[in-house]
Formats: structure tokens, C-alpha cells, sequence
């Protein structure tokens, strides 16, 4: 392990040498907007998955890499767009936004009343899974 960061990067010089570029930022965003060719984005996404397996902070995150990765990225190009979204979504052809699906920045764009409805019903799942997974406790 690196003395300067709380991650292991053994397996993974890549993105050790690609999260320096902006330490304490999401190597995701810092890949998105540093990365060009599909070579490094192949070789970012491998390593991603296996970074996700070495430091998930989950089991589940540790034992699901591939999906959590795809879903990762996907989210966070939805910040994005034009040639980012266009490259991205081209050599990790897997990738899928996690609200908006497999066609979000491939040329569907969601309408604001698509994307209200989408968060809705993003915000009810994530409470369902929420509740249950801990039972509340009972109000004094």
C-alpha cells in the first residue's frame, strides 16, 4: 500500500499514476476528462474493476465489481456530454447510466419531466432497499 493514499494500488499502476494527477477527486472524473484513446480507457476500466476489488468498501462492491464500475461511470458521464459521452460510451459499450439506462448518451436525452420521473422513482427504490435493510427503531 502507498504511504500517500489509504488505497491499494498494487494491482493497478495505471490508475495509481492517473489518481495523482488529482489526489482527493474521483479517479472517475479525472479519467473522463484526461483520458482520449480507447486504449486507455480499456485499461482504465480493467483496472477500475480490479481497484474495485482490491478497495470496495462493501463485499457486494468487492464481489460485483464489473457491474459497480459500469454503473459508476455511467453515472458520472451523465455530467457530461458531446465528445465525452460520444468516446465513453463507444469503447465501453457496458456501460449504462444507472436512472437513465443503456441508450442515456447514445443519443437519448431524457426530457426534465422523464428525468423528474426517473429520480422519483430512483429516490422510492433506493428507500425500499433502505428499509430493508435496517428495521427502524421504535420512536420514544
Amino acid at each position: 500500500m502507498n504511504d500517500s493514499t489509504m488505497y491499494d494500488f498494487t494491482n493497478c499502476p495505471f490508475l495509481e499514476e492517473l489518481s495523482k494527477k488529482d489526489p482527493g477527486r474521483n479517479m472517475v472524473f479525472t479519467a473522463i476528462e484526461t483520458l482520449k484513446t480507447s486504449k486507455d480507457i480499456k485499461l482504465f476500466f480493467d483496472e477500475y474493476v480490479q481497484f474495485l476489488k482490491d478497495n470496495g468498501s462493501e463485499p457486494k462492491i468487492r464481489e460485483d465489481a464489473r457491474r459497480v464500475a459500469e454503473s459508476n461511470i455511467g453515472y458520472i458521464l451523465g455530467y457530461y456530454g458531446g465528445d465525452e459521452h460520444a468516446l465513453w460510451y463507444g469503447v465501453l459499450q457496458t456501460v449504462s447510466h444507472p436512472i437513465f439506462g443503456h441508450d442515456f448518451g447514445r443519443g437519448y436525452t431524457p426530457t426534465v419531466e422523464e428525468a423528474l420521473e426517473a429520480g422519483k422513482k430512483a429516490c422510492r427504490t433506493a428507500k425500499k432497499v433502505t428499509k430493508s435493510r435496517s428495521p427502524r427503531k421504535p420512536r420514544k
